[in-house]
């Protein structure tokens, strides 16, 4: 049934594709923008933006959608109508809801679910844009996005920015599995080719891309970014973690282990496709060899029941402690009890145990190998291997001066490649370059 149903999506795909396209022509005379003389921008996003209390994280949320040139972006999402129309999330930065909700009888169709949904949205959005008049408008890649991208970027005829803060197709093959473990090859085929098609045209689309390591830089070339379109910058991390010095030794004791136990942290999103999974196969083998040690995992999501009981059946449920979701100012407070990191697929938590101080190890995944240097600051397991990722945790806990001198010169390492001034420098003068150049070219 499935299969016919995926069938029929396609061939409704073909039959309303020339819809689709008139529909796109005719709004696109009626509501095409012009490039504004304000330094204004529109962001394209599939979160909401809600209320922030606390000024760091209103700054990280500004670090994701504004740039120092622009005076203010306008953050356009669709929403089920739950949410205020507009909302003023900082200063610079306003956040406008549409409400969309595909009716529930085409739910059984991608394709309908699609037009009656995201269709809409970025019609009406694209008609809000023609008030606001910005300089351009910018995504985060990802395959739902890229074709928002595409269909916006014909609505509007607005240049394109893309920020590439991951690597996609990497992501999209962790979260699949392997080709064999499948259930149809030919699918899955079907898919990749749609995939690899979707991004090389949004790419064609794109007059800026950010890319925010050098993996995912190099991966958006792969996928048919043309390189004197790429630039490269970081991702501006702000310090979130706050702990009292009075904290350390509060964990242990909440969680009722003794002071001469080890422990290994991990936190993250417990989701498929962040290698949360042979992470903690490791950690089990590494509690198997070592009856002192303790793995302490904050978090939530899809993978946590499993976990749960993956640790019951080697009968480990009192040395896994699976605690759920964790305030930040409590993670912090565990960084200082704890002896390693385990931060399988990390992105700002790498940064964030640098700043507090704590060996990482990790997997030669992505762009990790850029921070992590095996040997130097910290250990780095072959890509993903398992078994080596617990011979390099055994090495991290066995001897804690060594593990204490790689993250002292991790903490190094990350004080100068995410140097906020640095960075912001760096990110301004390539948005003023490009403003420049719009401008030069009407």
């Amino acid at each position: 049934m499935k299969l016919v149903l995926k069938v029929l999506d396609a061939v409704l795909l073909l039959l309303l594709l020339p819809f689709v396209a008139l529909i796109v022509s005719f709004e696109r005379k009626w509501c095409g923008s012009r490039r504004g003389a304000k330094t204004t921008s529109l962001f394209l996003g599939n979160s909401t933006l809600g209320w922030k209390s606390d000024p760091v994280e209103v700054q990280a949320t500004q670090a994701l959608f504004c740039h120092a040139p622009i005076s203010k972006t306008v953050f356009m999402t669709p929403s089920d109508g739950s949410r205020k129309p507009v909302f003023r999330v900082a200063s610079n930065l306003v956040s406008v809801h549409f409400s969309c909700v595909p009716a529930r009888v085409l739910s059984w169709s991608k394709v309908l679910t699609w037009l009656s949904g995201d269709f809409r949205f970025l019609i009406l959005a694209a008609r809000r844009s023609k008030a606001l008049r910005p300089l351009f408008f910018e995504v985060n890649f990802g395959p739902e996005i890229a074709v928002w991208g595409i269909v916006f970027s014909y609505l509007t005829g607005l240049p394109l920015v893309v920020q590439v803060r991951g690597n996609a197709p990497l992501l999209e093959h962790l979260s699949q599995g392997e080709v064999s473990k499948r259930k149809s090859t030919l699918l899955w085929l079907v898919r990749w080719l749609w995939l690899s098609f979707i991004s090389a045209w949004f790419y064609s689309r794109a007059n800026l891309v950010l890319g925010y390591n050098r993996n995912n830089g190099e991966s958006a070339i792969s996928q048919g970014c043309a390189p004197s379109r790429l630039r490269h910058t970081r991702i501006r991390q702000f310090t979130v973690f706050e702990a009292n010095s009075d904290d350390k030794g509060l964990v242990r004791e909440s969680l009722g282990i003794l002071p001469s136990d080890k422990i290994v942290l991990l936190w993250s999103r417990l989701e498929p496709g962040i290698l949360i999974e042979p992470a903690f196969r490791a950690m089990i083998v590494v509690l198997m060899r070592a009856d002192n040690v303790h793995f302490v995992v904050a978090g939530n999501g899809s993978l946590l029941p499993e976990l749960e009981c993956q640790a019951k059946e080697h009968g480990l449920i009192k040395r896994v402690h699976l605690l759920g979701y964790q305030h930040r100012s409590q993670i912090a407070a565990m960084c200082r009890d704890a002896d390693v990191a385990l931060l399988p697929y990390g992105g700002s938590t790498i940064i964030e145990a640098a700043s507090q101080g704590l060996p990482v190890a990790t997997f030669d995944v992505e762009w990790l190998g850029e921070v992590i240097e095996d040997g130097v600051t910290g250990y780095l397991a072959d890509y993903i291997d398992e078994n080596s990722m617990v011979v390099k945790l055994l090495e991290a806990l066995s001897d804690p001066d060594e593990a204490k001198k790689r993250a002292r010169a991790l903490k190094l390492t990350t004080s100068r490649m995410f140097n906020l001034d640095r960075i912001e420098n760096r990110e301004s003068r390539v948005i003023s370059q490009f403003i420049s150049e719009l401008r030069a070219h009407g």
